[in-house]
Parts: structure tokens; sequence; C-alpha cells
């Protein structure tokens, strides 16, 4: 299949309805591209250009409010680093704050990379005492009820052991506050793995549509 190039998100949406169209008469390729949108975008023969698929990847993954918010980390994220670089790269953040800005890696660090967007299993809340309600100097009191969490705490994130020590580090932090909240789309092997074993998803039926907005090209904050 010949390979089409795809240099800007202009052109990218101008493929949209044509794209949507070939998800939906793919049953197990519109599934594929639940799990990542862009390697499915990639098996139809286009090659998104990096900064386009890195934009395809936003909107899928966040609101355009949260994009915006996003933005405006970046902006000052860039600027206070010198340079641009992927924020959710533990390798870019890497040789940005170690190699770029010279800052002293703490003992026993090893590696950046951020804890798992969402828990396999989160922390269990276990009732310890029922305090009974009543009257209390007159006036109704509800019943309460005292809890603890117990299980593991969740994990840290590794550059919290940087925190205060640069700009750069502060504004990473709050970017990954929001990034870490929704996880990132499947890797390649995750792709792949799907695609070796399509039934093994139990889905009978992907019905892929545009909005109304979107079928009459609507501006930059249509959600694809």
């Amino acid at each position: 299949m010949p390979v089409r190039t795809v240099a800007t998100f202009a052109a990218f949406h101008r493929l949209v309805p044509s794209i949507v169209r070939r998800l939906s008469e793919d049953r197990d390729l519109a599934v594929r591209a639940m799990a990542n949108p862009t390697l499915a975008i990639e098996e139809l023969g286009f090659d998104l250009a990096p900064e386009v698929a890195r934009e395809v990847e936003r909107r899928v993954r966040f609101s355009d409010q949260t994009r915006t918010r996003l933005a405006a980390i970046e902006a000052k994220l860039f600027e206070a680093a010198g340079e641009r670089f992927d924020p959710e790269s533990s390798q870019d953040v890497e040789r940005v704050l170690f190699s770029r800005l010279k800052l002293p890696r703490p003992a026993g660090l090893t590696s950046l990379e951020p804890p798992p967007a969402r828990p396999l299993e989160g922390p269990r809340i276990v009732v310890t005492k029922i305090e009974p309600g009543g009257r209390k100097r007159g006036k109704e009191t509800r019943r309460r009820f005292v809890a603890r969490r117990v299980g593991p705490a969740p994990p840290t994130d590794p550059l919290e052991q940087l925190k205060g020590r640069h700009a750069v580090v502060d504004l990473l932090l709050q970017h990954r506050a929001i990034t870490l909240r929704v996880p990132k789309l499947a890797s390649r092997a995750g792709y792949d793995a799907l695609k070796a074993n399509p039934r093994g998803v139990p889905v009978a039926k992907v019905v892929v549509h545009l909005s109304e907005h979107m079928e009459h090209g609507g501006g930059r904050d249509t959600r694809i």
C-alpha cells in the first residue's frame, strides 16, 4: 500500500471523513483504533508527521480545556528549559534536567519514569468505628463512620525528589499532575498483540461517526 505523508494537522483534518469511513468498514481495525488511533491510521497508509501524531493523541486523550492548560504549562516549560522537548518522555526529561540544566542526580535515583496513570488496584478503605447518631446539646447528629486506608500507598513520582531545584522541575510536576490522570495510548507492542488476537476483545460491532460539527469543518476545537 502506498504511503501518504500528512505534514500538517489541517491536512489531516481534511482526511478525517475518509479515515472514519474506512474504519467503519473494518471492525478489527476500528477496535485497534480505540487502543491507538495513530497506529490504526498508519495501517491505512498514512504517515503522520510527529507533530501531527502528537496533536491527534492529545485530542483523543484530553478535552479542549485540558489541552489549553497543558499548552500554557508547556510554553512556560520550554522557555525555562531553553528548548522544546517531550514532557511525557522520561528520556527527554532526564536529558534536559541532568545534561542540559546540570542538576545533580539524587542518590539512588535510577529513572524518572512516572508511576502508572491508573493503578490496577486502588487503596482499600476499611471502616474501623461507627459512632451512632442521636441528640447532642439539643441538636440532631448523624451516624458517623471512621475509616482508614489499608494496603500499600500509591506509588510516588520520582520527580518529586527534585522538587524546588529548578522551575523546569516544578512545571513538569504540574504537567504530570494533569497527564497522569489519563492513560497513554497503547504502545506498539500492545497494538501488535491486539492485532494478532483480534477476537480477544469482546466487541460485536463498532460504529464510527462524525459529529455535525466535524462534518462541516468546524475549527481547531473539533474532537476527532
